[in-house]
């Protein structure tokens, strides 16, 4: 009987042995890599997916302080060049030509350098802004401004033009750096189209 036991036994391991061998694959140092390495490549490709949202909001940051920042330059320059204005002493001028087609303008003591320059241009904009005349342009040289009103100059070679340092046409306000370099100044009512 013992002996009987024992084969049952024996048969009863064997065939448990079978059943746990068809329920798992055999563990080996090669399914156990492979399974690492997938886990590992799906790691990864989160991983990579997580670098390119945070890329694409670092570019869109980065574009918003870019943008931030021309418009705090922009506030910057606008401040300056409203206390310029305000701390301007009233304007010098002779008016050369007053016509409702075109006023021709002369200033004395017009500063030199491109941002005084501008900021005087502003101020003599503001004091004449709303007048009747279609056409309004700022000089500073008197002779210029004189041999312009009375058309006595070749428009294609007169250096005359240089003295022409602003004007206001079709509510633009421009600003000449020289004859063939113009600004169009966006300020108040001036905007540029």
């Amino acid at each position: 009987m013992q002996k009987i036991a024992v084969i049952l036994f024996l048969l009863g391991v064997f065939t448990v042995g079978c059943v746990n061998q068809e329920k798992s694959p055999p563990v080996s140092g090669e399914n156990v890599l492979e399974s690492k390495i997938i886990e590992i490549e799906n790691e990864l490709k989160e991983t990579k997916r997580q670098l390119d949202e945070a890329i694409k909001e670092l570019s869109i940051r980065k574009k918003q302080i870019s943008e931030n920042e021309k418009s705090m330059n922009s506030l910057e320059m606008l401040k300056k060049r409203i206390e310029g204005i305000t701390n301007l002493d009233p304007l010098k001028y002779e008016i050369i030509l007053n016509e409702a087609r075109e006023k021709v303008i002369f200033f004395k003591f017009v500063p030199e350098g491109n941002n005084d320059e501008i900021i005087y241009l502003l101020k003599a904009a503001v004091q004449f802004t709303g007048k009747e005349a279609k056409k309004i342009s700022f000089w500073s040289n008197k002779s210029d401004a004189v041999t312009y009103v009375k058309g006595d100059y070749d428009k294609e070679s007169w250096s005359g033009y240089d003295s022409m340092f602003g004007l206001i046409e079709n509510d633009q306000l421009l600003y000449f750096y020289s004859r063939d370099d113009v600004e169009y100044l966006n300020f108040g009512r001036f905007i540029p189209q």
